[in-house]
């Protein structure tokens, strides 16, 4: 236990140096970092009472955990120093928020699109699994057969040349875009005029359409967190830019409210929505709760303690989304599921090691400290650039899009499997979407409402 404490310990100081390093930002790329990893270890520790049979960690467990987030903190270090030289330390000057209208034909043409989009990925995901022989039941039991056959648990949807077709995958990848853009013009418009109701209800109403396709996605729910941490970096960088223009200081107790307030609503949300995707749980809320977002670290605790250590490919954990675009383009044979093997902590089992694991298993404690610093340098580079930027632009929605990466690799490697064409297809949508929709709005008839 005393490790534990130790480690969290640690990880705060961390926090508080990065806060107080980087202008006392709160959503500094850091700082949401070690908050994510201090609560799980939080959470790891209140497991001891249930789940958690790895009474203390290791000392290499926790050095790990250490350099990996003082690693992360010289990467952006080194991003902000390099976009403050290029700046010379000024911001552009601020632009009034103003509100995005489009035409009621893009409303119901994107409505029309959202629905069918969702429609046609039930079908498909019917479709997979009656190809292995799965026939009827409900739509959760339905879910968790296709989950079973996804790359999160086997390759059996790659052997077998069996998966949701081309166009409805590129339709769902439309449809993600699409909750980030809509929820981004609703927070947009009820900050431009809080009166103008139509403005912002119609767009939000139009995002929470496109959330019952988030649990069509390799039939978890693991897409509608990413949702609802994609709208609440939305909300919040939204509101500092308000504040901005009204040259007051963003109140971060507030924002600290409201993060509590959102991390508690998801946890109660995910824990609700179990019997959804066929997960069945006997477990209460907290042991529930702890051990999803708590096993991580006494995971890979429990991997470094039986020197399970390496793989057979050159970076095949870190990696891993590089060698499947690879397979996919039949450049090499690579059939492997995303997840690793699993643990069994007290009767619950777990595949979760964190992304640390995966640096440390292909690269050693060397490829912790690099792969750190370049995450940390990326992501910090790409979210300084957005937050000095005078107005929100195309930046906002990949950033937001993609900052699941800082809360989820506390669970596994996020970051570098998005070097894969999946993601460039999501950048280009994205900015279609965008120079469509909110850059060419002014000079299009067609979108702005008359």
């Amino acid at each position: 236990m005393i490790t534990y404490v130790i480690l969290l310990i640690l990880i705060a100081a961390i926090l508080v140096t990065a806060y107080r390093k980087f202008d006392r930002d709160i959503l500094s790329p850091t700082v949401v970092s070690c908050a994510a990893f201090f609560v799980s270890i939080l959470l790891a520790l209140i497991g001891l009472l249930s789940w958690n049979d790895q009474a203390e960690l290791l000392p290499t467990t926790a050095v790990i955990c250490v350099v990996g987030l003082l690693s992360f903190f010289i990467g952006e270090f080194l991003a902000r120093r390099i976009i403050r030289k290029k700046n010379n330390g000024e911001k552009d000057k601020e632009e009034t928020l103003k509100i995005i209208q489009l035409h009621s034909i893009v409303y119901l043409s994107l409505a029309l699109f959202i629905i069918v989009t969702t429609i046609i990925l039930v079908l498909e995901i019917k479709k997979v699994c009656a190809a292995f022989g799965f026939e009827g039941g409900s739509m959760p039991e339905l879910l968790a057969f296709y989950r079973s056959k996804t790359s999160l648990f086997s390759n059996e949807l790659l052997s077998n040349g069996i998966d949701i077709s081309f166009i409805p995958k590129q339709m769902k990848k439309i449809v993600d875009c699409l909750f980030i853009v809509l929820g981004f013009i609703g927070v947009n418009n009820y900050l431009s005029n809080k009166n103008n109701k139509k403005a912002y209800l119609i767009p939000l109403i139009l995002a929470i359409l496109c959330v019952p396709s988030s649990f069509l996605a390799n039939g978890g729910r693991s897409m509608f967190m990413h949702m609802i941490i994609s709208i609440l970096i939305i909300v919040l960088l939204m509101i500092r830019w308000t504040r901005r223009q009204k040259n007051s200081v963003a109140n971060n107790k507030k924002i600290i409210i409201a993060v509590s307030v959102a991390a508690i609503v998801s946890g109660l949300s995910f824990y609700a929505l179990s019997p959804i995707v066929g997960r069945k749980t006997n477990s209460d809320l907290v042991t529930y709760i702890s051990f999803y977002y708590g096993t991580p670290v006494a995971s890979m605790n429990k991997k470094i303690a039986s020197g399970d250590i390496g793989d057979n490919e050159i970076g095949g954990k870190t990696f891993y989304g590089v060698y499947s675009t690879l397979n996919r383009y039949g450049i090499i044979d690579y059939k492997k599921p995303s997840s690793d093997d699993w643990v069994t902590h007290n009767s619950y089992h777990s595949n979760v090691y964190t992304s640390f694991w995966s640096y440390y298993s292909d690269f050693g404690i060397i490829g912790v400290i690099v792969c750190q610093t370049v995450f940390g340098f990326c992501v910090s580079y790409i979210y300084v650039s957005m937050n000095n930027s005078r107005r929100p632009k195309y930046l906002i929605f990949v950033y937001a899009y993609y900052s699941y990466v800082l809360i989820d690799q506390v669970r596994g490697e996020h970051f570098y499997s998005l070097l894969s064409s999946t993601t460039l297809v999501y950048l280009v949508i994205f900015y279609l979407i965008y120079t469509l929709l909110i850059k060419e709005n002014k000079k299009c008839p067609l979108l702005k409402k008359k």
